[in-house]
């Protein structure tokens, strides 16, 4: 399973858009209820590329929301926007496993290697719907800790 999708919220019943989706989003659906559908498409999904996308911003307007959608197991990663404030965590399962997902526009991911030596990495990704590759990768660093070079709490922002 890819760890970072597109997710598409469309604030309608399914009944009154299924007609209006393109083919290609139905198998991405995760869920639905009577007041919005869910989609879970990939960076690469070929909606980006053949402008079907824009096609359903047009179609569904402000009843269309898109974010991130990282999906992780285990407890070693920090997510934080950019500012460093935690994000909301949601348990899902998926083919049987549990995971935890977190939604937002811009994510950061960070992982500490060592917490005495301050050894970490930071990843940064947005989400930018008029590219044909919509997640992208704005910032990655490792910092190898020490005396000179950046410190973890650079990212950390607000925490509460």
């Amino acid at each position: 399973m890819e760890t970072m999708l597109v997710e598409i919220i469309v604030r309608r019943n399914m009944r009154e858009i299924s007609n209006k989706l393109p083919e290609t989003i139905v198998q991405f659906m995760v869920f639905e209820t009577p007041e919005k559908v869910v989609f879970n498409v990939p960076g690469n999904w070929v909606g980006f590329r053949d402008g079907s996308i824009v096609n359903m911003l047009k179609e569904f307007g402000e009843s269309t929301y898109a974010a991130l959608a990282y999906f992780c197991q285990n407890d070693e990663e920090l997510l934080t926007d950019f500012e460093g404030i935690a994000l909301d965590e949601y348990d899902v399962t998926l083919g049987g496993k549990r995971y935890k997902k977190y939604v937002k526009k811009r994510i950061q991911i960070q992982k500490f290697l060592d917490k005495e030596k301050d050894q970490f990495t930071v990843k940064r990704f947005l989400l930018d719907l008029r590219s044909t590759n919509p997640i992208i990768l704005v910032l990655d660093v490792y910092s190898t800790g020490g005396d000179g070079g950046i410190k973890s709490e650079y990212f950390m922002g607000n925490q509460n």
